[in-house]
């Protein structure tokens, strides 16, 4: 992380507050169906489980060749950045995620995940042959859909298992035993029971919030995927209605590259398709991709949601003050460590051109923009009240503005 240590502690307190938020949705709240949520932990489930953990246990590490080539982009898409931050935190492999979707199982909890679907230091070897345009990481942002589990029914999983599939596809495309390394809470961060008993060890409570330290990392880096569950689901509090949700795509916004953003709406709506470069760009924009807001800006907004209902908080205000708070250290964190800001192909108006205008107003006044060199908003559809509106913006930077 780019922020200072004096906002360490401050920012670990702060997400581990929100993590508790969120994963502590009763059941029901807000309209949410109670029938339609089945235990997880069924015989049957259990059983079939059984099998894929037998054989992910087991399972021995390949040997795998890395050329030259797919380290240098590695080093260059600052993979080593993220590899300092997997101490605490290791990554699930794809492919085990995409067995248990289609087995028709739970997603487990990370003490029951098998040693050989995680992805350490030790084998980090399988993730780097890249994935696209970015890292060979993916990371979720998405609405929890009960209280002890995120997804009991597995009507998420379902519905992610086309694009991840492709994504694993594509990854393989550099060999057969490479993969992707998944970074979903539930799975990586040490859970107390579905029935809510905390039976963690000391230990591994200590790693839960070690590991809470790096999570927004993995949201904001510039070349790890983000995939954004924003599509309609059977609960009265959609995707952006929620407060956590918009945090986790206004920070994943703020830096990422302009192919590594992708929106499930805009995957599904070009048909789904099950080769990367087939995709269109519905995927990577649109819906999902919105300019950054500067941190005042972001804090009217969700001030305003939760005054008119449009925005949930589980917890009310304090909910909302911690989610204002962690967008203002993420913007800072962000924006004072990047070079190039790419916003290229979004389809954003004046509208959006301005609002990103805005920010930089807000982040230049603050000192973050002192080692930023580019600005590219190649192939939006501004016109030159736009334009001037970013001129004006990085005016006094050394920032050039490619169009």
């Amino acid at each position: 992380s780019s922020s200072s240590t004096a906002s360490r502690p401050v920012l670990s307190s702060l997400r581990e507050l929100l993590y508790r938020f969120r994963s502590a949705r009763p059941l029901g709240a807000m309209g949410c169906c109670q029938s339609s949520v089945a235990p997880p932990e069924t015989p049957e489930a259990r059983s079939r489980y059984k099998k894929i953990y037998e054989k992910w246990e087991h399972m021995r590490e390949p040997a795998i060749e890395v050329s030259s080539k797919m380290e240098e982009n590695w080093q260059f898409f600052k993979g080593p950045e993220l590899e300092a931050l997997m101490d605490d935190l290791g990554l699930i492999d794809l492919a085990f995620l995409i067995d248990c979707i289609k087995a028709g199982v739970p997603l487990p909890r990370q003490q029951e995940v098998p040693k050989g679907a995680i992805i350490a230091k030790d084998n980090l070897v399988k993730i780097k042959g890249g994935c696209g345009y970015g890292l060979a990481i993916l990371v979720l942002s998405y609405p929890w859909r009960a209280k002890g589990h995120p997804d009991p029914n597995q009507l998420t999983c379902k519905r992610l298992l086309n694009v991840l599939k492709m994504f694993l596809k594509t990854a393989k495309k550099k060999g057969e035993h490479f993969t992707m390394g998944v970074m979903w809470d539930y799975l990586v961060l040490p859970q107390k029971k579905i029935d809510g008993t905390d039976d963690r060890t000391e230990a591994q409570k200590a790693k839960f919030g070690r590991a809470l330290h790096t999570m927004n990392s993995w949201y904001m880096d510039h070349r790890t995927y983000v995939l954004v569950f924003d599509v309609e689901i059977d609960d009265p509090r959609p995707y952006l209605a929620r407060g956590w949700c918009q945090f986790e795509l206004r920070a994943s916004g703020l830096i990422k590259d302009c192919r590594c953003l992708w929106s499930l709406a805009g995957y599904e709506a070009g048909g789904s398709p099950n080769e990367y470069y087939d995709v269109r760009e519905a995927a990577t924009c649109g819906a999902s991709r919105k300019p950054p807001m500067a941190p005042p800006a972001f804090a009217e907004m969700l001030h305003e949601g939760s005054r008119t209902g449009t925005i949930t908080f589980t917890a009310g205000k304090a909910d909302l003050d911690v989610v204002v708070k962690q967008y203002e250290l993420a913007f800072a964190g962000a924006l004072k460590k990047t070079k190039t800001l790419d916003f290229r192909f979004l389809g954003w108006s004046d509208e959006e051109i301005k609002e990103l205008a805005r920010a930089l107003t807000y982040a230049k006044e603050k000192g973050f923009l002192n080692d930023t060199e580019d600005l590219n908003i190649q192939g939006n559809h501004h016109t030159p009240g736009g334009r001037a509106a970013l001129q004006l913006a990085i005016k006094g930077t050394d920032i050039k503005l490619r169009e």
